[in-house]
């Protein structure tokens, strides 16, 4: 599925969905994810900085003004960057958090 989500295209559609400033794509083919670092983003909250990850499992949005908290998308897996562009949009999203490590 990672062959889907070209890197431009990939940034493209998070500058958009979340109208980032600036948006960085590392593939992590080893742990099958695509994380993309953005600054200055937006999803209803007020500017911050952050991530989306991309998994075959989910899809979540990291808030470095929350730390260990995330946002999980309920909408189906986005299949290409159109499509994670539309779920950036979507306001199915729900609150979770990261299980503590160690």
């Amino acid at each position: 599925w990672m062959k889907n989500f070209p890197e431009d295209e990939t940034q493209q559609a998070v500058l958009e969905g979340l109208r980032a400033h600036s948006a960085n794509v590392t593939l992590d083919k080893v742990g099958k994810a695509i994380q993309i670092e953005y600054e200055g983003g937006n999803y209803g909250q007020g500017r911050h900085d952050g991530s989306v990850r991309i998994s075959d499992e989910d899809v979540r949005i990291y808030d470095s003004r929350y730390p260990g908290k995330h946002l999980l998308s309920h909408d189906d897996l986005p299949s290409s960057p159109d499509d994670l562009k539309w779920c950036l949009q979507s306001s199915n999203w729900d609150y979770g958090w990261d299980e503590e490590e160690g």
